[in-house]
Order: C-alpha cells, then sequence, then structure tokens
C-alpha cells in the first residue's frame, strides 16, 4: 500500500491539492482582496477565473455524482432519521465540502460578474474598507453575496487541512498468520 501511495497516489492527490490551491489563490485576490462592487481589471480577472475553475470543478463532481447514482453507488446516510441514497463521492466529508464551496463560488461569480460586464463601478484605487478617517465607525450591509462568500472562504480554507494528510505514515497491512 505505501509502495503504491508513493509511486502514484501522492503525486495525484498532490496535483489535485495544486490545483484547488490556484482557485483559493484566485478566490482570495478576486473577492476578498478586491470588493466585490469594484469592477477593476484585476479584481474581476481573479473572480471569473476563480468562477471559471469553480465551474469545471462543479461541472466534472455533478457528473460523477449521477453516473456513481445510477450505477448504484450509494450509500444510505440518514439526516433526522430520514434515509437519504447518497453516492459514495459525497460521503468523504472532503469532497462533499469540495462540492459545497465549488457551487458557492460558482454563484458568487456568476453574480458579480453582471454588474461589471454592464457598466458597473471601476477604481483604480485598492478597495479598502476603512478608508473614511471619520470618527464613526461605517456601517456595512450584509448581503446574501456577502455570506456565501464569507461561506465559501472558511470552506476552501478550511479544506487545505486535508493536505496534511501527506505527512501521515499508512498503517502496515496485517500480518498473515
Amino acid at each position: 500500500l505505501e509502495l503504491k501511495w508513493d509511486r502514484f497516489g501522492k503525486k495525484t492527490f498532490l496535483s489535485v491539492q495544486a490545483f484547488f490551491v490556484i482557485i483559493i489563490a484566485l478566490f482570495t485576490d478576486g473577492f476578498l482582496m478586491h470588493h466585490t462592487g469594484d469592477c477593476g481589471a484585476e479584481g474581476l480577472i481573479s473572480r471569473t477565473a476563480a468562477g471559471a475553475l469553480a465551474f469545471i470543478v462543479f461541472v466534472a463532481m455533478s457528473y460523477f455524482i449521477v453516473k456513481q447514482y445510477w450505477r448504484g453507488q450509494t450509500t444510505v446516510v440518514r439526516v433526522f432519521r430520514m434515509p437519504i441514497l447518497t453516492p459514495r463521492l459525497l460521503c468523504n466529508p472532503w469532497n462533499l465540502a469540495r462540492y459545497i464551496s465549488m457551487c458557492c463560488l460558482v454563484f458568487a461569480a456568476s453574480s458579480t460578474a453582471p454588474q461589471c460586464l454592464g457598466g458597473g463601478r471601476r477604481s483604480e484605487a485598492p478597495s479598502s474598507p476603512s478608508v473614511g478617517g471619520g470618527l464613526e465607525p461605517e456601517m456595512h450591509q450584509i448581503d446574501f453575496l456577502m455570506v456565501v462568500t464569507a461561506v465559501t472562504a472558511i470552506s476552501m480554507w478550511g479544506q487545505l487541512i486535508q493536505a496534511l494528510v501527506i505527512s501521515t505514515r499508512l498503517p502496515a497491512p496485517p500480518s498473515p498468520i
């Protein structure tokens, strides 16, 4: 098992993790470093690229979910005592979190793009919420897009914990008696 991991599994795992690090970096730049209402080129390009990559992942995962469902590769998961037939891909909490975060990222990216393409606000200055200088704190309106972006950020950064598996030694198989 260790040999298979070293020869094939580790490279594949690291490639997938690197791909998602790229998505996280684009997401962070486009949504957290630039205000979503700011239609400057940098933020718009990062948000669009992150959304496009997330859409590709979402479509690929959806394909595998549907394929597993139709082939009967499912498990019964009980949610509030109600049995739900769940494809095996979604039984892994890391895959479920990734699927949900990619769905949220696609939603967030597609929600901000029309505003910018329709001639939204453009700014050359860095977008910073603390640019007032007044004595009263600036009040922000919390909207649904903010909540989706926050959930996506927490979920995607939390998924990086999965990369810590790389340093875990695999258990030795039981010896035949």
